[in-house]
């Protein structure tokens, strides 16, 4: 079976719409790009998947559970793109912060705790280190960022 997310949202389109015509037209397809790539649909899963009508199509059993599984696989696809998205705007995933003795026991925490409040989607990996050591953890890309905050 060779279906893609393009054919999946193709006959979602089709069976939403009760005719191939309308599908094709919401999908953005030409008519005869469409019933083609039907075809092949029908073809590749090698069972026939609408009823055709002379007032439209109706999903065959079928065709009810492809269009179950499109929509599922369909809907699984938007949630992973969002999920991609927000890591790539920075709004997810996990930053690694090295900090000295007195930047973990005076300083980070009042200003960390608002932080991570207003960013639920970002988790933070603390690891207490000596001043050198943050300054050539940065340098080597290890870590995102580093505090060696000085007390008095």
């Amino acid at each position: 079976m060779r279906l893609d997310l393009s054919d999946l949202h193709l006959f979602l389109c089709i069976v939403e719409a009760g005719s191939i015509t309308q599908g094709a037209m919401n999908a953005h397809l030409a008519l005869g790009s469409a019933s083609e790539r039907l075809r092949r649909i029908e073809a590749d899963v090698d069972v026939k998947l609408l009823e055709r009508h002379p007032r439209g199509v109706m999903p065959t059993e079928a065709g009810e559970a492809l269009a179950h599984h499109a929509r599922q696989m369909l809907l699984q696809h938007k949630k992973m793109r969002g999920e991609l998205k927000a890591f790539a705007k920075g709004l997810s995933g996990t930053l690694r912060l090295h900090a000295n003795t007195a930047a973990l026991a005076s300083f980070l925490p009042g200003k960390l705790a608002p932080w991570l409040q207003a960013h639920p989607s970002l988790h933070m990996d603390v690891k207490e280190r000596t001043s050198l050591a943050i300054i050539q953890s940065i340098q080597a890309g290890i870590i995102e960022g580093g505090d060696h905050h000085r007390c008095g």
